[in-house]
C-alpha cells in the first residue's frame, strides 16, 4: 500500500511425446520453417497448433529470403489460419556483432503494440470493480494537473482525449519521479475538446499506465507481467531495463548493421507507466500465444473481450489508403480493406531500430505477425502486410 500512496490516494486494493516431437520437427524441415535454433525456455507452453503445407507459407518465405538478400528485411515472421501454422521463422540476424541470428524465439521491442496490453489491464481492473471506463482520469491522480481535469479514461484508450502525439524529447527530458511526471504534463495543451476527435497520442498510455499503477497499487510493469503475461505463459515478454543483457534478444538496427539509439526504457519499476505506449517486449511466438487467448475467456469473457475491438472514433473514411474505412477501439485499429474483402483489427509499431504488425483477419481465422530488428525499408511496415497479405488470401 505505501507504493500506491507515492502515486495516488487510491487504494483499490497435449500431447507431448517423443513422437510427436520427432514428427513435428520433421515438418519443420519440410516448410522451411525455423533456422537451427535453441528451443524455448523450459515452462513455456507448446504452441496448441500444427503445422501445415501451404503455399501461402512458402511463397512468403521466398519473398521474405529475397528481401534479406537485398539487406531490406530483418526479423521473425508468424502466420496462421484457423489454428494451422503457415510459417514460423526468424531471417536476418539478431545481433551483427556476435553472429546471432534471428529465430521464432527472438525477442523484440514492439513499439505501439504495447497499447493492447495497456487497454487489457485497465478491462481488467473494470472487471474487478476498481475503475470503470467513464471514470474522469482524475480520479486516480492527485494532484492531477488541470489539463487533464476533463479527460475520461475511455478518451485516453481511444486517443480521443485532444493531448499531443508525444511530451518527450530534446526539450522535454523522461522524469525520473512520478512528481515530475505530473509537473510536465501540466504543461501540455489540448488540441481539442476532449471526445471530439481523433488524435494519436503515446502521452495518452502513459498516463493510463499512471492510472493502472495508482488502482492496481503495484508497479505498471508488475500488474501486466501479473495479470496478462503469467497467465498466458508469455515467458519470453516483458519490460526490462536490462533488455540487452538478456541473449535471446535482439539489437535494434537503424540500417543494415547499423545500430540505432538504445530504447528509452523506465529504469524502475516505479517510473513503468512511462512504458505503458511502447516499452513491452516479445516474440513472434508469444504475440500468437496472446492472439490466440482473444478469441478465448482466459483473461476475460468474450462480451467484455469486443469493447476492445469495437470502433469507437473513426479515424478516417473514404481516402484511407487501403482502407474503404479505419476506426479505433481500445488499443486496436479496425478497418475493411479497400482492394480485399478482409475486415482487419490490427497495430503496428515503431521503436529505435524496431518495428512490428499484428493483424488479425477474424472472418478468415488469419493471424500475421511480423517484428523486425531493423528499420522499415518501406515507407512503412504495412506496405510488408500488403505484399504478405496478397500471398496468404490469393
Amino acid at each position: 500500500m505505501a507504493y500506491a500512496q507515492k502515486i495516488s490516494h487510491y487504494r483499490h486494493i497435449r500431447y507431448k511425446s517423443s513422437i510427436f516431437s520427432l514428427l513435428l520437427l520433421c515438418i519443420f524441415l519440410l516448410v522451411g520453417c525455423s533456422t537451427s535454433t535453441p528451443a524455448p525456455s523450459s515452462g513455456t507452453t507448446t504452441l496448441a497448433s500444427t503445422f501445415t503445407s501451404d503455399t501461402a507459407g512458402s511463397q512468403t518465405d521466398t519473398l521474405l529470403t529475397q528481401l534479406v538478400k537485398n539487406q531490406q528485411f530483418s526479423g521473425s515472421v508468424f502466420i496462421a489460419r484457423n489454428g494451422s501454422i503457415l510459417l514460423r521463422k526468424g531471417y536476418g540476424m539478431a545481433d551483427w556483432t556476435k553472429s546471432i541470428p534471428n529465430t521464432p524465439h527472438t525477442g523484440f521491442y514492439i513499439g505501439s503494440l504495447t497499447k493492447q496490453f495497456t487497454a487489457m489491464a485497465i478491462l481488467l481492473l473494470q472487471a474487478q470493480g476498481k475503475l470503470h471506463l467513464q471514470d474522469p482520469v482524475c480520479t486516480y491522480i492527485t494532484p492531477c494537473p488541470a489539463v487533464l481535469q476533463s479527460i475520461l479514461i475511455s478518451q485516453l484508450l481511444t486517443h480521443t482525449s485532444g493531448l499531443p502525439r508525444d511530451l518527450y524529447g530534446p526539450s522535454v527530458p523522461r522524469p525520473t519521479t512520478a512528481q515530475e511526471a505530473l509537473t510536465q504534463w501540466a504543461s501540455v495543451k489540448l488540441s481539442f475538446a476532449p471526445g471530439t476527435q481523433y488524435l494519436y497520442s503515446n502521452l495518452g498510455y502513459q498516463i493510463l499506465g499512471y492510472v493502472i499503477q495508482a488502482v492496481a497499487a503495484t508497479s505498471y510493469a508488475q500488474f501486466i507481467q501479473k495479470a496478462i503475461l503469467k497467465p498466458l505463459q508469455m515467458n519470453a515478454s516483458g519490460f526490462s531495463p536490462n533488455y540487452q543483457s538478456i541473449a535471446t534478444n535482439a539489437v535494434g538496427y537503424a540500417a543494415w548493421q547499423i545500430p540505432a539509439p538504445p530504447v528509452p526504457i523506465a529504469q524502475t519499476l516505479e517510473m513503468s507507466f512511462l512504458d505503458a505506449d511502447v516499452g513491452l517486449y516479445s516474440t513472434v511466438e508469444d504475440l500468437y500465444r496472446w492472439d490466440q487467448a482473444l478469441y478465448t475467456n482466459t483473461l476475460l469473457p468474450q462480451q467484455a473481450l469486443q469493447t476492445m475491438f469495437t470502433p469507437h472514433i473513426t479515424v478516417c473514411t473514404g481516402l484511407c489508403g487501403v482502407f474503404t474505412q479505419e476506426s479505433y477501439g481500445l488499443g486496436w485499429y479496425i478497418g475493411d480493406e479497400s482492394n480485399t474483402p478482409q475486415h482487419v483489427i490490427w497495430h503496428d509499431g515503431l521503436n529505435n531500430g524496431f518495428s512490428s504488425y499484428l493483424g488479425r483477419y477474424p472472418n478468415e481465422g488469419v493471424t500475421i505477425i511480423i517484428l523486425t530488428n531493423l528499420r522499415p525499408i518501406f515507407a512503412t511496415n504495412l506496405d510488408l502486410v500488403h505484399q504478405i497479405e496478397k500471398i496468404v488470401f490469393a
